[in-house]
C-alpha cells in the first residue's frame, strides 16, 4: 500500500464526489453492458455486484492507496477513475467467479442492448455484418467514445448531460424526462432541441480537429 501524499489526499478529499460518483456509475454500466457476465452479454455480474460497488471500491482504491494518482502525468482525475474502473471490470469478467459459469452462449453475437429512436441512435453510422464481431467491438468503441465526447462536451451544461443520462436510461418520453431532470413538461421541447444544437456543435468541432491532423470527418 503506498502512502499518499498530503496534497493529493487533500484533493481527493475536496473532491466533488457528488457530482463525479453518479457519471462514474453511468460510464461502468455502459462499460459493464459490453462484457460477457455469466456467459450472457449484458448479463448479471457474479455475487449480485453492481456496477456502484465497482465504482465504490475504485474510489476506495484511491484512498487507500492501493491505486496511486500521480498529478502530473494524469491531472483530470475523472479520466483516472475510468482507466480503474476499466481494470477492474476486465479483471472480474476474466476471473474464476465469471468465467466458470460461462457457457456456448459467450461465443454468440445479439443486440447490443441499445435502444432505438433517440438522438444519439446514429452516432457511428456505419452499418456491419451482425457475425462480424471484430467490426462490430471496433464500432461500438467508435460510438462509446464519441457518447462519452458529446457527454463531457456538456460538462458547462449539466441540464443537457442529465438529458444524455436519460437517453442512457432508455428514457424519451418528454413527461419521464421532465420529472426525471425536474422541469415542467412543456420546457423539455426546447431542450431537446438545444441539445440537438450541441451535438451538432460537437460533430462539428469533432470534424474540425479531425480535419487539422489531417484525419477523415466523423460522421
Amino acid at each position: 500500500m503506498a502512502k499518499i501524499a498530503p496534497e493529493v489526499r487533500n484533493l481527493l478529499e475536496r473532491y466533488p464526489w457528488e457530482e463525479t460518483i453518479p457519471r462514474l456509475v453511468l460510464y461502468t454500466l455502459n462499460k459493464a453492458r459490453r462484457l460477457y457476465w455469466q456467459g450472457i452479454m449484458d448479463g448479471n455480474m457474479p455475487g449480485g455486484r453492481e456496477a456502484e460497488d465497482i465504482v465504490q471500491e475504485a474510489i476506495e482504491d484511491l484512498f487507500a492507496g492501493n491505486r496511486s494518482w500521480n498529478l502530473s502525468t494524469q491531472p483530470d482525475l475523472f479520466a483516472y477513475l475510468r482507466i480503474i474502473v476499466d481494470s477492474k471490470l476486465s479483471l472480474f469478467a476474466e476471473g474464476r467467479e465469471n468465467r466458470r459459469v460461462r457457457s456456448a452462449s459467450t461465443f454468440t453475437t445479439g443486440d447490443d442492448g441499445t435502444s432505438g429512436g433517440n438522438i444519439l441512435e446514429n452516432v457511428a453510422d456505419q452499418t456491419f455484418p451482425p457475425s462480424d464481431t471484430l467490426l462490430q467491438a471496433e464500432e461500438q468503441r467508435r460510438a462509446e467514445e464519441f457518447f462519452w465526447g458529446f457527454y463531457e462536451f456538456l460538462v458547462d451544461e449539466p441540464m443537457l448531460q442529465k438529458v444524455i443520462e436519460c437517453i442512457f436510461d432508455g428514457i424519451d418520453k418528454p413527461a419521464d424526462v421532465a420529472t426525471r431532470i425536474g422541469v415542467a413538461p412543456k420546457e423539455v421541447y426546447n431542450i431537446w432541441k438545444m441539445l440537438q444544437r450541441r451535438l451538432n456543435d460537437y460533430r462539428t468541432k469533432r470534424d474540425q480537429e479531425s480535419l487539422s491532423k489531417g484525419g477523415k470527418t466523423s460522421g
